[in-house]
C-alpha cells in the first residue's frame, strides 16, 4: 500500500500539467492570493473567467502561500490530501486491496490530477463516512461544512446520513421509486436551482443534443449493471455498516446517471463524483467472498475493471505526458 502510495503520488507532482484543463486557473489563483489580504479574500472573494471560488478554498491557498509561493507546493498538498482521502477509505474498508486500487486508477484517479478543489472536498466527505456509520451527527456535519466550503456541491453528501439509518424495506424501495421519479421528472428545474441558488457555473449544466447521449448513456448503463451485479451477488438484505452506506451509494449514482442520461457536460456528472468510491468498496467485496472456482473469479474481476476502463476511456479527454 504505501509503495502504491508513492507511486501514485509521483504521478501527481511529475505530469505534464500543460496537458490537463484548469489547472492554469489554479495555480493564476494560487498567485493571486498572496498578493490579497486575508480579511479581502473573506470579504470579496475572487473570481477567474467566470469561476467564484468558494472561501475555504482561498483561505486553503492563503495558509499554503504563508509556507511557500511555489504552485508545486500546492500540487503535493492537494494530491497528499486527495490520496490520504481516498487511500484511507479503501485500507479501511476494502477487502481486496489490490483491486480497490486498480479501480481508483481506472476510475476517479484521473480527474483527480486536474479537478483539484471538487475532489478535496469529495476526500473531506469520505473522511466523514466513519461518523455516519457511527450515528455522530456533530463530526460529520462539521466535515461536510469544511467539504462545501471548497466546492459547494458537497451539499448533496448529506443525503447519504438519512439514508443510511433507514432499513432495508418496503419502504427503503418506495423511496428509491420516488426519488428516481422526481430526479427524472424535475432534472432541468434541479439544473436551473443550481444555477442561480448554489452558484454552479453554467459550464456543468450545458445540454448537448449532438454528442451529450454518448457519453450519458456509457456511465448509466455501465452502472446499472454494477447495480445488478451486486444486488445479485451481494447479498443486499444482510449488507449491514459500509456496505449498506456504500449500497446506499451506488443507488445515488445510478438515480443522478439516469437523471443525466441525454446531456452533456451536466451538473449531474458532478455530484455523481461523491458516490462513486461505493465501488471501490463494494465490487472488491463482493468479489473477494464469491464462491467460485479459482479459474472463474479472475476472470469475473478482469470483466469488472474492463468496464471501467471504458467508462475512463469514454470519458478521457485529454492525453497523458510526462
Amino acid at each position: 500500500m504505501l509503495l502504491s502510495s508513492l507511486l501514485i503520488l509521483s504521478l501527481y507532482i511529475f505530469k505534464d500539467n500543460k496537458l490537463f484543463p484548469d489547472l492554469d486557473d489554479y495555480f493564476y489563483l494560487y498567485e493571486a492570493v498572496q498578493s490579497v489580504p486575508l480579511n479581502k479574500l473573506l470579504s470579496e472573494g475572487i473570481s477567474i473567467q467566470g469561476t467564484h471560488y468558494d472561501t475555504g478554498y482561498l483561505v486553503y491557498n492563503k495558509i499554503l502561500s504563508f509556507i511557500s509561493s511555489d504552485y508545486l507546493f500546492l500540487i503535493f498538498v492537494n494530491a497528499l490530501i486527495i490520496m490520504i482521502g481516498y487511500l484511507v477509505f479503501i485500507k479501511r474498508y476494502s477487502d481486496y486491496l489490490f483491486m480497490a486500487l486498480a479501480l481508483f486508477i481506472l476510475g476517479p484517479f484521473y480527474h483527480t490530477l486536474f479537478i483539484y478543489r471538487q475532489f478535496i472536498a469529495i476526500a473531506i466527505c469520505l473522511m466523514s463516512i466513519p461518523y455516519i456509520i457511527q450515528n455522530k451527527p456533530i463530526k460529520f456535519l462539521i466535515l461536510l461544512a469544511l467539504a462545501f466550503s471548497f466546492h459547494k456541491t458537497a451539499i448533496i453528501f448529506a443525503v447519504l446520513y438519512p439514508l443510511f439509518h433507514l432499513k432495508l424495506g418496503k419502504w427503503y424501495w418506495l423511496l428509491w421509486g420516488i426519488i428516481g421519479f422526481v430526479a427524472l421528472t424535475y432534472r432541468l428545474m434541479f439544473i436551473e436551482y443550481a444555477i442561480q441558488y448554489v452558484g454552479v457555473a453554467d459550464v456543468y449544466t450545458m445540454a448537448n443534443e449532438s454528442n451529450g447521449g454518448e457519453t450519458s448513456y456509457t456511465f448509466f448503463i455501465i452502472n446499472l449493471l454494477i447495480m445488478v451485479f451486486v444486488v445479485i451477488f451481494g447479498n443486499i438484505k444482510s449488507m449491514e455498516g459500509v456496505e449498506k452506506l456504500m449500497f446506499d451509494s451506488l443507488f445515488l449514482v445510478v438515480v443522478i446517471d439516469l437523471a443525466a442520461v441525454g446531456m452533456d457536460g451536466t451538473i449531474a456528472g458532478r455530484l455523481a463524483a461523491y458516490f462513486t468510491p461505493c465501488n471501490l468498496i463494494l465490487l472488491p467485496n463482493i468479489c473477494k467472498r464469491m464462491n467460485l472456482p479459482n479459474m472463474i473469479k479472475p476472470v469475473v474481476v478482469f470483466v469488472i475493471l474492463f468496464c471501467f476502463y471504458l467508462t475512463f476511456k469514454n470519458g478521457f479527454t485529454y492525453g497523458f505526458s510526462f
